[in-house]
Formats: structure tokens, C-alpha cells, sequence
């Protein structure tokens, strides 16, 4: 399993019920706000945002979505999962964008990101350039490293992949390319003694 898509945990996507395409979405939303080129207000205290479907359908060719229904149905699910919260304004309505105030009539709505749910998407992102800039034994007793292990022993049961032992295993990695953000494929399960046979193969 690859434990983020888009820089999001994909255990928190999964239990939000989110897909790669909201995480795309969301991704592009996030950057997109971060460039202060997004139409923005304050409402109670809070910045809501407004988006235009037919721009996430137009710059995001790869999602293969035509319909602003369909774009429209993704920021309820957002909504109804906790997301984002919405706030709909009618008539006169005034927004900033780029530091300058405009203002223009219509029906608009607008959405905010509920901080602590996108905090726990990202957790990790902030720290994985901490984690590759670690040395190997102290990467090693990260919280990271030890949710990993966890994740690890249980898809092998305990065993070991050579001699199916369940003594004093190890979890082994394959290639140090992606320290930090591992995918599954890069880890196996073996015990101390095929671990160590394991290195001295290598080293010859």
C-alpha cells in the first residue's frame, strides 16, 4: 500500500470515504487557495472559498470529468463528510482576490476547509523531509517508523519471508529511495538470522 496519494494519508482518505480523484481535487483546491488567487471572504470569523467547477474541469483534464454536476456532487460529498462547511450568499456580494476587494450580484457559494480533518490528511507531509534527513538509527525509533513495522508484520503474520520463522523478526527494507514515505513493496519481513544473511549477500 502507498501511504499517501496527493500528500494525503491514504488511510485518512479511505476512512472518510474519499477516492484518488477527491484527493486530486483536494490537492488542487488546497494549491490553488495557497496562491491567494482564489476568491475569498470572511464569514463568522472563518475564510470561505469560492471555485469555479468549470476551472477544476478544465485544468484537471486527467479526471476525465465533463459535467459541473459531477464536480458539484464531489464538494457536497466534501460538505457531508466534514471537509468543508458551506455558506451560500445571494445578492450583493463582496470577496477579495490578490489582496484587492470586488464586488458583483448573483447566488455564490462559498466553502471553508474544516482545519483539523485536512491537519489529519496532511500529518505526515510537513515531516517526511525530517524523516529522509534523519540518520538510519534514529529514523528508526521514529512514531512513523513504528506505525510502519506494525503495518508490516501484520501483512506478513509474523513470519518470516524466507524461513518462516516467527522468531525475533525484523522488518527489512529493500531500497532506502523512498525512506520516510515507504511503499509496501519496499519492506519485508524476516527474522534476525535471514536478516543477516540477507546483508551479508548484499555486502559480497
Amino acid at each position: 500500500m502507498k501511504y499517501t496519494i496527493e500528500g494525503f494519508q491514504q488511510e485518512v482518505l479511505v476512512q472518510y470515504g474519499l477516492d484518488s480523484v477527491d484527493a486530486i481535487i483536494l490537492r488542487y483546491i488546497i494549491d490553488f487557495f495557497n496562491t491567494g488567487k482564489m476568491n475569498h471572504k470572511i464569514i463568522d470569523n472563518r475564510i470561505y472559498f469560492w471555485v469555479l467547477y468549470d476551472s477544476i474541469i478544465n485544468d484537471l483534464p486527467i479526471l476525465r470529468i465533463k459535467s459541473k454536476i459531477v464536480i458539484a456532487r464531489r464538494f457536497n460529498k466534501y460538505v457531508g463528510r466534514g471537509l468543508l462547511k458551506k455558506n451560500t450568499i445571494k445578492g450583493i456580494d463582496y470577496y477579495f482576490n490578490n489582496n484587492s476587494e470586488f464586488s458583483r450580484r448573483g447566488s455564490y457559494t462559498y466553502f471553508s476547509f474544516n482545519k483539523s480533518i485536512f491537519q489529519e490528511l496532511e500529518k505526515n507531509k510537513k515531516n517526511t523531509n525530517e524523516l529522509k534527513l534523519l540518520k538510519y538509527n534514529d529514523y528508526l525509533k521514529t512514531a512513523h517508523w513504528k506505525k510502519i513495522k506494525k503495518q508490516i508484520r501484520k501483512k506478513y503474520n509474523n513470519q518470516c519471508q524466507i524461513c518462516n520463522s516467527k522468531n525475533k523478526l525484523n522488518v527489512h527494507h529493500k531500497t532506502y529511495e523512498r525512506k520516510g514515505e515507504e511503499l509496501e513493496e519496499d519492506l519485508i519481513l524476516l527474522c534476525q538470522s535471514c536478516h543477516k544473511k540477507f546483508h551479508t549477500i548484499l555486502e559480497d
